[in-house]
């Protein structure tokens, strides 16, 4: 990953770092918006969008569902913090043993991509 910006543009980059995402995070999920040539994102939210941020904060109870909506309209989930603790951990696994498409855990976030790609898991 880059440790620059691919583009000018830091909207993403600038939420996450008000929700207190590191700084290396955020850049690297703003460069992917660029690299996917995505226009929109929300966090913490399933409003229309093509990628949906799920913060640590995020309740894990809700993220089946999160990701239901994610896969049901082909949009990008992505889970921050995926194993902060053992009940995020598990329904992180589930999620990624039960997604159809390519999954990418790189320990600060879990992407589960809802496109073209074939499944696969990427754990880095």
């Amino acid at each position: 990953m880059r440790s620059t910006f691919l583009a000018d543009d830091r909207a993403l980059y600038n939420a996450l770092i008000e929700q207190g995402v590191a700084k290396r995070r955020a850049l690297q999920l703003q460069n992917l918006m660029e690299h996917l040539r995505y226009t929109s994102f929300c966090i913490d939210s399933a409003a229309e969008a093509d990628m949906i941020i799920a913060t640590a904060d995020y309740p894990t109870s809700q993220l089946s569902a999160l990701a239901t909506t994610a896969r049901s309209e082909s949009r990008t989930l992505c889970i921050m913090a995926p194993s902060i603790d053992r009940e995020r951990d598990r329904e992180c696994k589930r999620l990624v043993a039960e997604h159809t498409c390519t999954s990418v855990d790189n320990r600060g976030y879990l992407l589960l991509f809802n496109n073209h790609l074939p499944k696969q898991k990427f754990r880095l």
